[in-house]
Parts: C-alpha cells; structure tokens; sequence
C-alpha cells in the first residue's frame, strides 16, 4: 500500500488525471459519469439511431412464474407436440455465454389452460402475441462472462431470461454482428457496469449504419449463424439434432471419423475466430474506436473421449428407436413405434435391454457391437471397438467388450444424467452398488406393463441364474454372487410391488416428477426404502 506522502507524489504529478467537461456526460443516455470515455466514443452519440428505431426491444417477456409445472427441456416431452399450434413451444431462457446460436433447451407450455394463468395470475406475464414466433435477437439478461447475442430462429417465445429483440425492419445480422462486437461491449460496460443488463441498456447503445459494409457484414454474420447452429445441433440436447457427427463422415473405421471431426472441427473454430475479429475490426472502423480485435469462440471442443461417449450415446437412442440409422432427426418420442422408419437397426422389441445378461446375447453390449458393425461395418469391427474402449477414460482388462461393459456399469449412466441436465430420457433400473440387476429403458415408450414385464422376463431369470451359479463358485467369486442374490431379492420386493400397481407416467409432467414415481418405495422388512431407479445426483 502506498504511503500518504507517495499517494500525495501522484497527486500532485497529475498522473491518472482525466480533464472532461460535465456536458459531455449528458450526450451519453442516462449521462453515465464516465470520465474514462474518449471523445469518439461520446461522439458517435451525434450521428447514431438507437434500436427501437428499427425494432422492438420489448420489456414485454414470457414470465410463468411456476417453471416446474409450466417449462421442460426440450427432450422431455413428444417432439411431435413441440412448435407453433402445439402444446409446447420452444422458449429462449438464457443460458451460458455462448454467441451467434443456441442454448434453446426449453419449451414453455403454450396451451390456452397456460396462456390463460400467464396472463391473470398476479406473478406472472404473458408476452404480448404480437411478439410470439417472431425472428430477432436473444441474449442472456445475468451473464458473469460479458453478455453474448444469439440469433432467434421464428417459432419462438422468449422468457425474462433471455430477453430479445424483435420485427426488424432492416437490418438484423449487422445488428447481431454489432452487439456481439468488442465496440458494443465497451459502450454496454459504460452503459450499465454489472452482470446484470436491461432491455434499457440496450436501448441506449448508438448503432451506426455503414451501408458501404453492410452487405459484407451481413455474409459474416449469417456464416457465424450458420457454424454456431450447426454445432449446436451436433449434440443429442438440440430439439433439432439430425444424427451423430462421426456417422456423418461416412467412414469404415471410428479412429478415421474421429481424425475428420477433429480437423473439422479446428477449421471451423478458426474460421469463426477469424469472421468474429473481422467484425470487431469492421466496427472500429465504423465507429473510429480502436477496441482489441481478438476474441474467443463458444463452439464445443472434440476429444476422442467425448466423440466416442457422444456415439455410445446415438447408439443407445438407436437401440431404443428415439433415432434411426436410416431417417435424420428424432424418430421416436412417445410410445407408438413406427417399424417402417427402421431397416438398419431394428429398435429393441419391448423396450428393456440389460446391462450384463450374463453371456446371453442380448444386453447392451451385444446390442452396441451389432450397431458398431451396421454403422462402420464389419471389416473393422474389432479395431473400431478397441478405440472406444480405449477412448472411454477408464482403465479395463481384458477385451474391448469388457471395457465397454464395464464402462455401462459403471459410469454411462452418470455420463447421461449429466448430458441431459438431470432429466434423462433413457431410464436405469438399477438394484444397486453390486450391480445385481441394470436394465436400461426408453423412458418415451414407457407403458404400464413394462415393469412386470421387465420382472417376470429379466429379474426373475437373473436372479435364477446367479442361484445356480452361487451353487458351484468358490471364495470371492461366491461372495460376490451371493451379495447380488441379496441385492435382488431386496428390489424384488419393490419390483413386485410395482408389477401389480401398473404406474402410469405422463410425458408432459417431465423426467423429474414421473422418475419420482419410482423412488422410496416402502420396504417391510426395513426401514431403508428401495429406489427402483438409479439415484439422480
């Protein structure tokens, strides 16, 4: 810490000492103190328009007040009911920092029985309906990393979150380009210094429009779109994901789709590095500000481990029928299975597929080398499992199918929980930590039957098999099965239960209240309750 006479030194050198006339502040709306302004910066004010002279900034946003009954994320409800006409509609909440496209994870419930609480209820808000659907500009209102804009696709409504701006008359991508520019973010900094901006801040930024770059501009913008939707649609939690990316490439081996995903993937990060510092450089220009040009980008980062659990993952909603090999998009989302979308990969029959049948060839991992060998064929079968086993971050011994199960056992499920933001559509009937009975199931083609069913057709008949096999194993062998006999006859009480109750689930109350439904069950013999379902950490 400096000493009084050193503090006195600077003052008296003038070091640090801005000289700036009152009246320039009055020139900034909201006539911020900022002292630290250039002359161009405030100059800029004297030739700008502001956006609502092109748009609408509304303040009017979506507010359900009750997001547990009223939103969902996008995978937990039948895609087929999602968009304009529909129960549900796509809603932009927010989210990361992330410019250009995405984080639309959401839907609101958009029913009249909705609308009609949003609108009377005394903490809540109905958008205006002039405003629904409409093409524009979204960002997020609370951002710790600086605010990002993102494109608004038509279709949407957007919440208090994710604030947006609306009917362009002109000129939308060089807006977009503009807010996303290090010029916007300096005047946004002055504007309004916190984490927090207001629709007000925005209506306060001057827009300068150079109609000599505007068409160049405009191209960029659209192309930075275009790279960030597409990244964004790579992954399994976009309403609008088509199909795995190292699938796409249409290769034999998985190593060699991996090496042309990577380098993709590095070409297009610097490609939008690249269009996103030509933008900043345009706007100095424009503006006459000399603003740092470098910046980063929000596109997701390949790894040979995310690629190859990001294929285990499409191959899982493969064998359960959400996608098909031979048709892009989601295929299936309720129970009504539709055979003739599938050739390559025939989704499983009853909608139950174990983790570990003992050898019996039908669990999940005799259903993946089946995929495996369909999607990359046959000639590189046992190279292409190697690298997944290889690429799944844990150690194994023994074959590449022994680490894929062990992988199944032990972390898939935790890995999906993860991705799908603990509201997973794929379900794990789990006994528990001795890893007696997994079985996974689609949580969309869930039916009332389906746990007695499951019961009678694979607990029972595991349960069975490890009686016999506990007859002839000998010292930690023996002690292990005997562990797993317990641990299912323990959830076997709940199992029976369940058998007869026949729960029903509906799709529209979400992953969170229907997996509810199967968790502390009343166990009679103690007074530790049975989760029928894998814990959601």
């Amino acid at each position: 810490m400096d000493s009084i006479e050193a503090k006195e030194s600077k003052f008296l050198s003038g070091e640090n000492r801005y000289y700036v006339k009152p009246s320039m502040f009055d020139m900034i709306p909201g006539a911020p103190i900022a002292y630290w302004a250039s002359d161009q910066f405030v100059e800029n004010y004297k030739k700008c328009i502001f956006i609502d002279q092109i748009a609408v900034n509304t303040g009017s946003q979506n507010k359900p007040a009750n997001n547990d009954k009223y939103v969902r994320f996008v995978w937990e409800v039948d895609a087929n009911r999602i968009g304009p006409g529909n129960k549900w509609v796509i809603y932009s909440k927010g989210g990361e920092s992330r410019k250009y496209y995405g984080n639309l994870l959401y839907v609101v419930d958009w029913s009249n029985e909705a609308r009609s609480f949003y609108k009377n209820n005394p903490t809540s808000n109905l958008l205006k309906e002039e405003y629904w659907y409409e093409e524009g500009i979204t960002y997020t209102k609370v951002s710790s990393k600086g605010t990002s804009f993102r494109y608004l696709p038509s279709g949407c409504v957007f919440d208090t979150g994710g604030p947006s701006i609306v009917q362009f008359k002109h000129n939308l991508f060089y807006i977009l380009g503009f807010l996303n520019s290090k010029v916007c973010a300096q005047y946004l900094n002055i504007i309004n210094p916190t984490i927090n901006v207001q629709t007000k801040d925005i209506s306060k930024i001057p827009l300068l429009i150079d109609k000599e770059l505007t068409e160049h501009i405009e191209m960029t913008v659209r192309r930075c779109v275009s790279i960030a939707q597409d990244d964004w649609d790579s992954s399994e939690t976009s309403h609008h994901f088509q199909s795995n990316p190292l699938i796409l490439t249409k290769q034999d081996k998985v190593e060699d789709a991996f090496k042309i995903l990577q380098n993709n993937s590095k070409v297009l990060r610097v490609e939008m590095e690249e269009k996103q510092q030509n933008i900043n450089s345009h706007f100095n220009k424009i503006y006459g500000m000399d603003t740092d040009t470098s910046d980063t980008v929000d596109l997701k980062i390949i790894t040979p481990t995310s690629a190859v659990k990001e294929l285990l993952s499409y191959a899982v909603g493969c064998i359960f029928g959400r996608y098909s090999l031979d048709v892009p998009g989601i295929i299936l989302s309720n129970p009504t299975l539709d055979r003739s979308q599938y050739t390559s990969i025939i989704p499983d029959d009853d909608n139950i597929v174990l983790i570990d049948d003992g050898g019996q060839g039908n669990d999940i991992v005799y259903r993946l080398v089946e995929f495996i060998k369909v999607a990359f064929g046959e000639k590189n079968l046992e190279d292409n499992l190697k690298f997944i086993a290889d690429n799944l971050g844990i150690k194994y011994n023994g074959t590449a199918r022994d680490g894929i199960r062990k992988y199944f056992l032990n972390d898939y499920y935790d890995d999906h929980i993860r991705t799908f933001h603990k509201c997973p559509i794929y379900w794990l009937f789990d006994s528990g930590n001795d890893n007696g009975f997994k079985a996974l199931v689609y949580m969309h083609r869930y039916t009332p039957d389906l746990i007695s069913k499951m019961r009678q057709d694979y607990l029972l008949p595991t349960l069975s098999r490890y009686t016999e096999q506990v007859k002839y194993a000998e010292g930690a062998l023996k002690i292990e099965i005997q562990k797993k006999i317990e641990e299912i006859q323990v959830y076997d009480i709940a199992m029976e239960k369940y058998a007869s109750v026949k729960v029903s689930i509906d799709l529209d109350d979400g992953v969170k209240v229907n997996y509810a439904k199967f968790q502390n069950i009343e166990n009679p013999g103690s007074k530790k309750k049975i989760n029928l379902l894998h814990p959601l950490k």
